[in-house]
C-alpha cells in the first residue's frame, strides 16, 4: 500500500524520498572517493540517511504496528469487561452524537471480540508521522555524537548489511544485556552503520572524529554485530565474508 497524505496526489511521500535518496546518495558516492566524513550541508544529509534507517525499516515498523494493535486490543479488552462497562460507553458515545447500532447486542460483540473475528490495520499516514517523530527525536543526537569513518579494503575484506542497518548498543559492559534497552540520546551507547561495502560509521559520544584503515578483526567484529541485527536479510557484495565467532575468532562464509 503506499504512503498517502489525504488532500496531496497518492505519490507525495514517494516522490518527497525519492528525492532525498538521490541527495543522499551524491553524497555517499562523495565519501566512496574522498575516503572521509562529508561535511556542512552534506553532513547533514548523512545524519538524515542514518535517522531514516535507524527509524523506517520493516522491523521497527511491524514493532510499532505490533505495540498499536495491542494498546487497541487491550482498550477493547477493559471495554467489554462487564455489560454494566459497554452500556456506560455506548450511552456516552451517543450523547456524543456517535451513530450506535442498537440491534447488536453487548453479547454479540463480546463474542466477536473474543473470538477475535477481525483484524486490526494501522493506517499508513499514521505510520508515517510517529517516522517523522522519531527521526526528528534521534537526529540531534545522531548530529552530537563523534564519528570513526572505517575504511576496508581487499586485505580486510568488506563490510556487510542488512534489512536493519543501524545498530545501537552499550559500550559498558555491565550494561549489556541489562533490564534497559539503550537510547539514541545516552551516553555509552555506539552507534553502527555500514555504509557501502568500503566505509562503516561508528558514532560515540566519547572521543573524537577520525578515519582509520580497517583490519580483518575490524571487519569480522563489525560484519557480526550487523548479523545479530539482522531481522530477515543479509546482503553481501561478495560471495563470502568474515565475522567474529563467539570464541572471538575470525570465521569466513
Amino acid at each position: 500500500m503506499p504512503n498517502r497524505i489525504e488532500d496531496y496526489p497518492p505519490d507525495v511521500m514517494e516522490k518527497i524520498f525519492s528525492q532525498f535518496e538521490n541527495e543522499a546518495a551524491k553524497v555517499l558516492e562523495k565519501m566512496r572517493h574522498s575516503l572521509s566524513m562529508p561535511e556542512g550541508n552534506d553532513f547533514n544529509v548523512l545524519m538524515n540517511l542514518v535517522a531514516q534507517l535507524a527509524i523506517r525499516n520493516p522491523y521497527i515498523r511491524e514493532t510499532i504496528n505490533k505495540f498499536q494493535t495491542d494498546v487497541i486490543e487491550r482498550i477493547s479488552d477493559l471495554a467489554l469487561a462487564t455489560k454494566e462497562r459497554w452500556d456506560s460507553i455506548t450511552h456516552r458515545m451517543k450523547e456524543a452524537g456517535e451513530a450506535i447500532d442498537e440491534s447488536i447486542s453487548y453479547e454479540e460483540v463480546k463474542n466477536f471480540h473474543d473470538e477475535k473475528r477481525y483484524t486490526i490495520e494501522i493506517a499508513n499516514i499514521r505510520n508515517i508521522r510517529l517516522e517523522m517523530t522519531g527521526i526528528n527525536a534521534i537526529l540531534p543526537t545522531l548530529a552530537s555524537r563523534k564519528w570513526t569513518l572505517v575504511v576496508a579494503n581487499d586485505a580486510s575484506g568488506y563490510f556487510i548489511g542488512c534489512d536493519r542497518p543501524v545498530t545501537l548498543i552499550w559500550t559498558n559492559p555491565k550494561l549489556q544485556g541489562g533490564f534497559y534497552p539503550p537510547g539514541h540520546g545516552m551516553k555509552s551507547t555506539e552507534v553502527v552503520f555500514p555504509v557501502m561495502k568500503e566505509l562503516a560509521l561508528v558514532g560515540t559520544f566519547e572521543g573524537g572524529d577520525r578515519v582509520i584503515e580497517a583490519t580483518r578483526r575490524i571487519v569480522a567484529l563489525l560484519n557480526s554485530r550487523i548479523i545479530s541485527f539482522a531481522d530477515k536479510q543479509v546482503f553481501s557484495s561478495r560471495p563470502s565474508f568474515q565475522f567474529m565467532g563467539s570464541n572471538n575468532n575470525i570465521y569466513e562464509v
